[in-house]
């Protein structure tokens, strides 16, 4: 803007927005293995790719809900971190930094083996029902 005797001479459109930040969630509830967490994780980069318009992206992505492949997932991190890295460079080129990948999944228990299980959980999983069943006078 351009100011002349205290009234407006010009105005001039700045890109003050050059980089967009995006934190996404991608729900892994009931993923049944790694190629459909990994789908998922496509299909949420790509879509918020498309809402950057063109600018570049920063993005944090973080897994989360309750699946069978937590395990696995917690298990491997470095290796889910480049696989997703790999994902986000397809899509998005040179145009995407993943700054961070984050794992809150949470395992998906079944009741029948939770109280079959010896150890701890499994122990207060038992205690836990043969209370629960005790009828209080």
């Amino acid at each position: 803007m351009t100011v002349e005797d205290g009234v407006v001479s010009t105005v001039e459109n700045r890109d003050l927005d050059v980089l967009r930040w995006a934190e996404i969630c991608v729900d892994l509830t009931d993923a049944d293995d790694m190629r459909e967490a990994l789908e998922r994780a496509r299909k949420s980069i790509e879509k918020e790719s498309k809402v950057g318009i063109g600018r570049p992206i920063a993005m944090r992505i973080r897994f989360e809900g309750v699946t069978a492949i937590s395990d696995e997932i917690a298990a491997f991190p470095e290796r889910l971190e480049q696989q997703v890295k790999a994902l986000g460079a397809e899509i998005a080129s040179e145009n995407l930094w993943i700054e961070r990948v984050e794992n809150t999944a949470a395992a998906k228990r079944n009741l029948e083996s939770a109280l079959s299980e010896d150890s701890a959980f499994g122990n207060c999983s038992r205690t836990y029902w043969r209370l629960r069943t005790i009828q209080i006078k």
